[in-house]
């Protein structure tokens, strides 16, 4: 589908660009690799749209949408307390200090990556559902001690690291009501 997405809406005057998403899972082959990320997927998905010469926005996606998916590595899963949930699959404690280790870590090394080409407008980090802050599976994490000041705590430290970052493209952030 974005295969012939891409061919269609390339070439049209009125696109400027495209939002492509990163997906942790398939990037951080994890600390002990070498090399650690692999970026060719995300490469691939972005390189017609730079040589066509328009604008790319990242959106990470530390977990997915759906029951079947997972964007967080392995290796996380392995240190940190997770649940599963019928609309988000597999998801970890957010507010974990090492899943926030390892995310913030992830950040990093997107900014650093892709934090001066000239093709993207910006970058969006998921801390919740996909690209967005939406509390995913807040009803599993609930033993876990999710509450909405658990959640508050831990938005407001991830966006305060995202901040520190000195990104010098813009970082977004996807905002979600809920409750």
């Amino acid at each position: 589908v974005n295969a012939k997405a891409t061919a269609h809406l390339l070439h049209t005057p009125t696109v400027c660009g495209a939002n492509v998403f990163i997906v942790w899972k398939k990037v951080d082959r994890g600390p002990g690799a070498n090399p650690r990320y692999d970026w060719s997927s995300v490469d691939e998905q972005i390189a017609p749209w730079v040589k066509a010469g328009k604008r790319i926005n990242l959106i990470v996606w530390a977990t997915t949408y759906g029951a079947r998916g997972s964007a967080t590595p392995d290796y996380v899963f392995a240190k940190v307390a997770s649940v599963e949930c019928p609309s988000f699959g597999h998801v970890p404690v957010f507010w974990d200090p090492t899943f926030m280790n390892d995310y913030q870590s992830f950040m990093s090394a997107v900014v650093g990556k892709y934090g001066n080409g000239a093709s993207i407008g910006y970058v969006r980090f998921g801390l919740g559902a996909g690209g967005e802050i939406f509390p995913a599976c807040r009803y599993a994490l609930k033993d876990h001690g999710f509450s909405r000041e658990t959640w508050r705590k831990y938005l407001f430290e991830m966006l305060d690291y995202e901040k520190s970052l000195n990104s010098p493209k813009q970082l977004a952030v996807g905002l979600n009501a809920w409750d």
